[in-house]
């Protein structure tokens, strides 16, 4: 099977291993919850994917520097396209760890988180939209998405392969579709209510910091000799 060829020597992965792995010096740290912990950055994913809009328009209202310049409800749009794409890796970072703490190998993990980035990818690609509705943007540069697009392809040929096998089951698909699902359903439900955030207005000027007189910075020098 083509999925054998990459396999470790001395045997198939264990696809469906419940035991956590072990550490460097053979001893097992933290059983049963580090693999759990290693999930964290989905919580990340879901804080960015979902708050995108609130967070930038949050962000360009109270940075000084940003307030000072304003910004319309078009960049502000940008803006918040960009934290729900940062939502979107953290997501298949995620996903991906949490396929290691589900008992798959490297390679099926890996090719759950890898889809669901590419998911967002090739729907971008294909609208000619960000994924919240950003007018006119195609994504990624296209030989960036063409890469992704290729490797998430041989992946799943693998996983298929291992699938034909007996290797894994259903539950292995019905993972991925969920990890594909997710990014999805949340842009579309951003892209209901419209990309763009509420303007942000011009606020005051930013004060650059205070600089002494020349009169006080010659009386300070030390006097030559």
């Amino acid at each position: 099977m083509f999925f054998a060829a990459f396999s470790m020597p001395g045997g198939m992965p264990s696809y469906f291993s419940s035991t956590p792995s072990p550490t460097e010096d053979g001893t097992l740290a933290f059983p049963g919850v580090a693999v759990w912990l290693a999930c964290t950055p989905l919580i990340l994913a879901l804080a960015f994917m979902t708050g995108c809009k609130d967070t930038a328009a949050n962000d360009l209202a109270e940075v000084a520097v940003l307030k000072a310049q304003g910004c319309s409800a078009e960049v502000g749009g940008f803006v918040a396209h960009i934290l729900f794409m940062v939502g979107v890796f953290a997501w298949g970072w995620g996903i991906t760890c949490l396929g290691g703490a589900l008992g798959y190998a490297a390679d099926l993990s890996g090719t759950i988180g890898l889809t669901a980035v590419v998911g967002t990818l090739v729907y971008m690609a294909k609208v000619k939209d960000g994924i919240t509705g950003l007018p006119g943007f195609a994504g990624a540069p296209l030989p960036v998405a063409i890469l992704f697009t290729l490797f998430a392809t041989v992946l799943n040929i693998n996983a298929v392969l291992a699938t034909i096998d007996g290797s894994i089951s259903i539950k292995f698909w019905l993972v991925e579709a969920v990890a594909v699902a997710i990014p999805q359903l949340l842009g579309y439900n951003i892209r209901k209510t419209g990309y763009a955030i509420a303007p942000v207005p011009k606020g005051a000027a930013v004060k650059p910091p205070p600089t002494k007189s020349p009169a006080a910075r010659a009386a300070k020098s030390p006097k030559k000799r």
